[in-house]
């Protein structure tokens, strides 16, 4: 009976972990995202309301789709970091391609209480870079380009409001892969992050 107690626990601890992992954290980045673009296209929370409302189902899957997307390219460029820094100037960042990184056996052993501590540190540090990425560049823009800035795309649709969120897609799935794929972008991220550490560490 108490075998069957601890496996039950570890299972139900297990799905929990996973489900925050990979449903609940992507979802909150991809709102994140979105909020944080609200002036690229001229939006305000209303509206994302209305379309919440309408299609609930559609809008949590696409912002959850956009979450995932941005972690995977952070873990990429966390992974080119890593090529170009000295072993464990990221220590604070879990290294994916560690050989003896086992993330269902960390689950397992590690307490709840360090586990939810971990989720707190990545919801602010994936906050903070969707600050610096999105929410800082658009700001910016602004200031140096008031008239560039809110972006309309209007696109035939049946639903208006969704032409943002068509503009994301095809951006996630088609510029992005392209860039990736058929150019030297690798290289050229490489040569960039150099230089600005070369610039940082001078600075510093």
């Amino acid at each position: 009976m108490k075998t069957l107690t601890g496996f039950a626990y570890v299972s139900l601890k297990v799905a929990m972990i996973l489900s925050v992992e990979a449903g609940l954290f992507p979802l909150m980045c991809g709102w994140w995202m979105d909020i944080c673009s609200y002036s690229l296209f001229g939006t305000v929370w209303k509206d994302r309301q209305s379309i919440l409302y309408k299609i609930p189902g559609t809008m949590t899957f696409l912002h959850w789709l956009a979450g995932m997307v941005y972690i995977f390219y952070f873990a990429s460029f966390v992974m080119l970091l890593r090529e170009i820094l000295r072993p464990g100037v990221l220590w604070f960042l879990r290294n994916l391609n560690d050989q003896n990184f086992h993330p269902i056996q960390e689950m397992i052993s590690l307490p709840m209480s360090r586990q939810v501590r971990r989720f707190l540190m990545s919801s602010m540090m994936f906050g903070t870079s969707v600050l610096l990425v999105v929410w800082l560049p658009i700001r910016m823009i602004q200031k140096l380009a008031p008239a560039f800035l809110p972006y309309n795309l209007t696109l035939s649709s049946s639903i208006g409001p969704l032409r943002e969120v068509q503009l994301e897609l095809i951006l996630l799935h088609v510029v992005l892969p392209t860039l990736l794929e058929y150019s030297n972008t690798k290289a050229v991220m490489l040569k960039l992050v150099k230089i600005w550490s070369s610039v940082s560490a001078t600075l510093l």
